[in-house]
């Protein structure tokens, strides 16, 4: 796996020949260089995820949707949708 990760490795960005499979590929490196980063990771501390987590948990709960009045179902079902949507945008 890091073989396949590694800018270095076997498989460059520009032999795939489908742009979704390019994308994708750059997306993993990005995430796979963003975690070995252990400098970075250090300096920031786990106020980034901390922060991350509570957006989530707030959206799960309706804190911050503007969720009409609905039965409970309803609600349940929108709070998930909000916060499946958010970490969706996050990547």
């Amino acid at each position: 796996m890091k073989d396949i990760l590694d800018s270095n490795g076997p498989i460059s960005i520009s032999s795939l020949e489908n742009s979704a499979d390019r994308e994708l590929l750059a997306k993993l490196r990005y995430l796979y260089y963003s975690c070995m980063n252990e400098d970075t990771l250090d300096q920031l501390g786990e106020g980034p995820l901390k922060d991350f987590v509570a957006h989530v948990k707030k959206l799960y709960r309706g804190e911050s949707t503007g969720i009409s009045e609905t039965n409970d179902e309803d609600k349940q079902r929108e709070r998930l949708t909000a916060s499946l949507a958010f970490l969706h945008s996050r990547g």
